[in-house]
């Protein structure tokens, strides 16, 4: 997380640090797909610290951003059932 010192920072002083882990929202919460999504992770954070060819400010990818909207949207949902991110309707 050094790359990402002020999400961390972020994290700490708001009201999720007291109800949320990276995982809670970084990760899908069914088994398979959550330990597929944290070797992709793995594998991509390691080849850019490795190679140091990570983009600063450290940017979210596609398929990482679904699965965070995803997440928000199942403990978030009837906040904002009308609305959703990136075009998603939750019913």
């Amino acid at each position: 997380c050094h790359v990402m010192r002020d999400e961390l920072e972020g994290w700490q002083r708001g009201s999720h640090h007291a109800v949320a882990t990276c995982n809670d929202c970084h990760t899908p919460h069914d088994g398979l797909a959550k330990w597929k999504m944290k070797a992709v992770h793995g594998a991509r954070h390691s080849y850019g610290f490795t190679f140091d060819s990570f983009h600063e400010p450290i940017m979210i990818k596609a398929d990482s951003l679904r699965v965070v909207e995803q997440n928000c949207l199942r403990c978030h949902g009837e906040l904002v059932s009308d609305i959703g991110p990136s075009g998603i309707v939750a019913h």
